[in-house]
């Protein structure tokens, strides 16, 4: 008798994992952004980001991308950075996105990813690639406070005499009115030259 509990006991504890495992199972590949707001509530990186993707994947809607880029740490995981927020920039809906998005004063959502993703690049050791972002802000949309010049002249942690050079002769190029508004970021550039 004892016996015939036991094995019933397991049986139904078997039944009861496995249900919960199918449903999970189920709830991860049909609603990847449930999921991922899940384990971003219980502080686990590598998960959310990866079911974020999925839901990205699944949609290809630039809010389940925003969702992503936002949830992705720069610093530590440039790379996925780098490759979201190449697609962010790049998604047909984006300056609709930025428009229609409520922005802080202090800068545009256009500047925040074209300056993360100028970022992104430089962590990955393409330089030349950031600078490139950093000129065609600019020329789209003028010298303002926080493009991407800034966050790489700032934001990059020991720029190289040579790094420093790129970016000044770039911002020597800039209109009269351009270099006006620059003209703070060329004397720091100037001053970390000696």
């Amino acid at each position: 008798m004892k016996k015939l509990v036991i094995k019933t006991t397991l049986i139904t504890l078997a039944s009861l994992i496995g249900t919960i495992i199918i449903a999970f199972s189920a709830v991860a590949i049909f609603a990847p952004g449930f999921t991922a707001g899940i384990f971003d509530g219980v502080g686990n990186y590598s998960a959310t980001v990866f079911f974020y993707q999925k839901q990205y994947s699944k949609t290809g809607d630039i809010n389940d991308l925003s969702i992503l880029v936002n949830k992705i740490d720069l610093e530590n995981d440039s790379e996925r950075a780098e490759k979201y927020l190449d697609l962010m920039l790049k998604h047909d809906d984006f300056d609709f996105y930025c428009d229609s998005q409520s922005q802080s004063e202090d800068f545009s959502l256009v500047e925040y990813y074209c300056g993360n993703y100028a970022y992104a690049l430089a962590l990955n050791g393409k330089f030349d690639e950031a600078i490139s972002v950093a000129e065609n802000f600019v020329s789209e949309n003028s010298y303002t406070k926080n493009n991407p010049y800034t966050v790489l002249i700032y934001g990059v942690e020991n720029l190289s005499n040579a790094q420093i050079q790129t970016i000044l002769g770039k911002l020597n190029l800039l209109s009269q009115t351009e270099k006006e508004k620059a003209n703070s970021d060329i004397e720091y550039l100037n001053q970390l030259l000696g």
